[in-house]
């Protein structure tokens, strides 16, 4: 696919657009504001539940930002609303719903085109209904406001502090290009099908990365449970999940690996950007990986008196996750310095004998999550406790074996991992490209008629 847009056709003439990111517009479209061709509603309908109301499906936040296109196949929560209610935020085929408020700026304006009758669907909590008039179409208008330019503007004019809101008002004087109707359709039918290869071009990159960390998984669970002679006598470990495993390696549970301990709490108000540095327990999971060299979060001296201080080779796991699959996750900190954790942190200072980057591998192989999941206790937050995770067992190799396999696997899954960068980079790329597209014809850059 040719990812340039400076060799695609423009229109014959042009005039000044009046809108200040875009510099011209082709010398027949209009621009007019978003309010002068469509109603804009923003809706407050909430999942309440009322017998006397009517009863409805209720297409909310997530179903818009993990959606482009809202059909009869997406699953829909229940709600209720008014009569008034449904009359107004009846969704009907070609109109758009926006995001209206979000934690993030980035996440506000994030548009969905209705593509179909839904049955008895009505626009939710946190979104913005906007339902073109007869001289704009809902795919047009969807397009436009996916464009770079209106998102800019979506984010300048959101405002908040922890949670960021967009104004009737914004929305209502967003300025918008104004093609004629046929020209509209023209537009909406090219860049449906230009998006569509691209789509599928990143659908197959998303797949090569999925199958590349499936590869990765899959050799930390062979090093870590088979090692690396492929002529080794092996055993029955007796334990199912485990299986066979090198005749000489024996098996251990983790309270035999070293001293269990806990973090101690470091609010988020008391993270620093300078200071000594600290890891906090949702930072596992969004911030760090395997292992951490240096923390991104700092403390001042006074919260450090009360926390928690660990040292290079310290394993920490997560005390709580949303799913069982999250809870226990590990990483090993390889720092040279002592640092600080927070709370709901479960620290595992090993004794001489183990690698602390073997480890680091071992408790992210399949059968260690497996086991951690085993113990997790909740619904809403998932717990699981020391007590839990020192009955953990695993196979464990002598240590030259254990530095053996982490530097086979160091190696091995660099390899894998540069070629997911690479992937996730070619990802971007085409996405890039995608909303340049939109973009630039959209404001009338390129031409997809014939002049």
């Amino acid at each position: 696919m040719n990812h340039r847009l400076d060799k695609m056709q423009s229109y014959d003439k042009y005039k000044p657009s009046n809108i200040d990111w875009i510099s011209e517009i082709p010398s027949h479209w209009d621009t007019v504001s978003l309010k002068n061709v469509c109603n804009i509603l923003p809706s407050n309908i909430d999942k309440h539940i009322f017998p006397e109301e009517i009863q409805v499906k209720l297409c909310n936040y997530t179903d818009v930002y993990y959606n482009e296109f809202i059909d009869s196949n997406t699953q829909l929560s229940n709600g209720s609303c008014s009569q008034l209610e449904y009359d107004k935020f009846l969704l009907t085929k070609d109109d758009v719903i926006i995001t209206k408020d979000s934690e993030s700026p980035n996440d506000i304006g994030i548009p969905t085109l209705i593509k179909e009758e839904l049955a008895n669907t009505v626009c939710g909590y946190h979104l913005t209904l906007i339902q073109p008039k007869s001289n704009i179409t809902g795919g047009f208008t969807y397009r436009f406001i996916q464009s770079n330019g209106t998102k800019h503007y979506f984010e300048v004019n959101s405002n908040g502090i922890t949670r960021y809101g967009l104004g009737k008002a914004a929305i209502e004087n967003l300025k918008i290009t104004l093609p004629p109707l046929t020209e509209q359709q023209a537009i909406v039918t090219y860049l449906d099908q230009k998006t569509t290869l691209i789509d599928e071009l990143i659908a197959k990159k998303q797949s090569k990365i999925e199958l590349l960390k499936e590869q990765r998984t899959a050799l930390i669970n062979h090093a870590v449970t088979k090692g690396l002679n492929t002529e080794v006598a092996l055993k029955d470990s007796k334990i199912e999940w485990i299986g066979d495993i090198p005749e000489h390696w024996v098996i251990r549970r983790l309270s035999t690996f070293g001293i269990f301990s806990k973090g101690k709490g470091i609010r988020k108000d008391e993270v620093k950007d300078v200071g000594f540095p600290c890891i906090r327990y949702g930072e596992i999971y969004t911030k760090y990986d395997r292992v951490v060299y240096n923390p991104i979060s700092c403390i001042d001296e006074e919260t450090a008196k009360d926390s928690v201080v660990i040292e290079k080779g310290n394993v920490l796991f997560t005390g709580s996750g949303e799913t069982l699959g999250e809870i226990g996750k590990s990483i090993v900190y390889y720092g040279e310095e002592k640092i600080f954790v927070g709370g709901d942190i479960i620290v595992l200072k090993l004794f001489k004998g183990i690698n602390p980057l073997f480890v680091s591998y071992l408790m992210n192989a399949n059968f260690l999550q497996f086991q951690k999941s085993l113990s997790g206790k909740g619904e809403i937050v998932v717990h699981i406790y020391s007590k839990n995770i020192r009955e953990i067992i695993t196979p464990l190799p002598p240590l030259s074996e254990q530095q053996a396999i982490v530097a086979y696997l160091d190696e091995q899954t660099e390899l894998i991992d540069k070629n997911i960068d690479l992937e996730s980079q070619k990802i971007t790329t085409l996405k890039e490209y995608r909303q340049s597209l939109i973009s630039a014809v959209v404001t009338g850059k390129i031409c997809v008629i014939d002049n």
